[in-house]
Order: C-alpha cells, then structure tokens, then sequence
C-alpha cells in the first residue's frame, strides 16, 4: 500500500519545514510528499535527505484547489491531506494504515487523526443548544464529530483520547486520509474557495458512500500557526456560516432546509457578541473582546447570506 503526502501552503517556511521533519522520523516513510505551494516566489525547504520531495506551484491560493492540484500529481493509493503546521508523533502514518489495512474495515474511505493539543476538552452542552433544543432547533446528540439532521456539527475538541477507531460524521481538515478509489467519484469542491468549511464539505460528500473515523493512535498536534492564508475573525465565521448552510442544503442528513441552521447562528451571533462586552466591561483584554465581537458579527451577517 503506497502512501502520498499533500501539503497545501502559502508562504510558511518554517512551518513545512518542521513538518517535513516529523515525517521523516515516522517509523513508516510514505513514496511521495508533494507541497503545493500558492506563494508567488520560491522557497527553498529544507528536505531530509529520507523523504521523495515535490513541490508543485499553484497560481490560485485556495485550499481546495490546492488539493486537486496535489491529487492530479499524486501515485498512492492512500492520500494523507497535512495542514502545512502540524506536527506528527511517531506512529502517525503506520496507526493509519492499520486501519486501511483491517478486512473488517473495508467501507472505511477516509481516516482522520487525534489532535493531541486541541481535542480532549470538557463536554457540555453550550447555552446556545440548550435554547436550541428548546426551540426544536439543534437536534443533535451533542456528541463530538457528528452533524445533527438541522445541519449543526458538533465539533471533535471534545473528543477524548482513545485507542482504536471512533466512527464520525466529517473529519479534521488538518489531518485526513483517503482511499484513492474515494476520488473517482469526489473531488474537495472548488465553490468552497476558502478557509471554514472545505474538510467539512468534502467529508459530507464522501459519507454519502464511504465510512469515516477517527484513528486514536494516529496522534498529532495542530499549532495553528498565524499568517499563511488565514482569514480574519469576522471573514473566517461568517465563510464558516455559509459554507455550512451550504453543507446543509446540499448535503443534510434529512430535510436540507436551512432555516433551524440560520436560527442557530442567530443565537450563536448574540452569544458571542454579549460574551465580548462581558469582556470589555470585565477589564479583560481589549484585544480579546474586540475577537469576539468581530466573530459575533461574522455569525450575524453569515446567517443572512445566500447558501454558497
């Protein structure tokens, strides 16, 4: 079974270098790691002299279609997707393969990994579900990694550490792997052009043939890293908010309406926004509640937009 690395970046040296590091210590080195990179001049990685390097230029900074670029150029027939900063423990590829490999997980398309520095929070059920679920809104198990029937994710922070496979509904963009046969028939779709939605997206579209799940083993951490392609606060939600809606209207579970969703991020909206003036008054730092303020705003005008 080869393996095929794709790491889509844009102007984070550093970065990619320290995770082409982390894959040259994995105790399985994968055929192929190709970097598509969206920035305009050429960088020179530091490549270990273990790793089959390729760098692809792209004229377009979007993530997916980065990630077509890298797919069109790739040979293996596992695909790992790594965000260009993450870092990857030891057993990350050969966990995953494991899985790939079991008999009894031949509907298995795609594999995710645990993110040791960002997942394995508290779970409770925030007070904009509780008022969701009075209001019939959120109809969700409140259990990390699923997608209720209304089009709410609930996201995998809470997920605790485990070993073994946890079945999900979509998996973390920073860390997946597919089956190649999974892109004859889907491709990470072009509409969503930037970040807050994409991974969500394409695995909504592979459930609709393929299991997906979470390797406990496959450990990593996400730095998230500032710079690169990001968006702003306000930019990232509100994508977040339409690409979501248009999840739901494209992909829901059962009715695809998008109204109890929109509602949804009406509450989120206020939510945020009461939150960042309790920090305002609190003396709490400027720069914090002005972040919350802006996603507050960035939920608001997103509920409102078309759906994609």
């Amino acid at each position: 079974m080869s393996l095929s690395v794709i790491i889509c970046t844009f102007n984070r040296e550093q970065s990619v270098n320290d995770v082409l590091d982390s894959i040259s210590r994995q105790n399985c080195i994968p055929e192929e790691v190709i970097i598509v990179d969206a920035y305009e001049k050429n960088i020179n990685y530091k490549i270990p002299d273990n790793l089959n390097v390729r760098i692809l230029k792209s004229e377009v900074k979007a993530l997916t279609y980065q990630r077509n670029l890298g797919i069109n150029a790739s040979a293996g027939d596992i695909i790992f997707f790594l965000d260009d900063d993450v870092i990857l423990e030891k057993k990350y590829f050969s966990s995953i393969i494991n899985v790939f490999d079991n008999k009894a997980n031949s509907n298995i398309g795609g594999v995710g990994g645990y993110i040791t520095n960002q997942w394995g929070q508290d779970q409770n059920i925030g007070i904009t579900k509780r008022i969701g679920r009075v209001l019939h809104i959120y109809d969700g198990e409140n259990a990390p990694g699923k997608v209720s029937t209304s089009g709410i994710f609930d996201e995998l922070n809470t997920l605790q550490s485990f070993t073994g496979i946890n079945e999900v509904d979509f998996l973390p963009g920073c860390s997946m792997a597919y089956k190649r046969e999974v892109f004859d028939d889907y491709r990470p779709p072009l509409e969503i052009n930037k970040y807050g939605g994409e991974d969500k997206c394409f695995s909504r579209m592979v459930a609709q043939s393929w299991k997906l799940c979470i390797a406990g083993d496959a450990k990593l951490q996400h730095l998230s890293v500032s710079g690169g392609a990001r968006q702003s606060d306000f930019s990232e939600t509100k994508s977040t908010v339409k690409f979501n809606l248009y999840i739901q209207s494209t992909y829901g579970k059962a009715k695809k309406h998008t109204l109890r969703l929109r509602v949804y991020y009406l509450f989120t909206s206020i939510n945020t926004i009461l939150i960042s003036f309790i920090m305002l008054i609190s003396v709490i730092k400027f720069k914090k509640s002005l972040k919350w303020f802006q996603r507050g705003m960035g939920y608001f005008f997103g509920a409102f937009s078309p759906a994609k």
